[in-house]
């Protein structure tokens, strides 16, 4: 068996929204098969993400980058980790 994953994303800068689309193609003896799979997504800001969680109630709410625990707010981090106290 073999698959292969073509992946094909666009975001906009303007209203953060991503567009993904996935095709997943699998070859098994033979036999071909494709999946087509799309997503849109919403990208959030750290700021955005700390506002949403103190709204419905969150206290003491922490953004980390990257995995990384640092005091500093994360700027280019390419993923978002929250933790908060409710």
């Amino acid at each position: 068996m073999s698959i292969l994953i073509l992946d094909s994303i666009l975001m906009s800068k303007v209203s953060a929204l991503v567009e993904w689309e996935r095709t997943i193609i699998v070859n098994e003896r033979g036999k071909v098969k494709m999946i087509p799979d799309h997503h849109k997504l919403r990208a959030y800001t750290a700021n955005e993400l700390k506002l949403f969680a103190k709204a419905v109630g969150f206290e003491e709410v922490k953004i980390y980058g990257d995995f990384k625990r640092t005091d500093t707010e994360p700027r280019d981090a390419r993923r978002l980790v929250l933790i908060a106290i409710k």
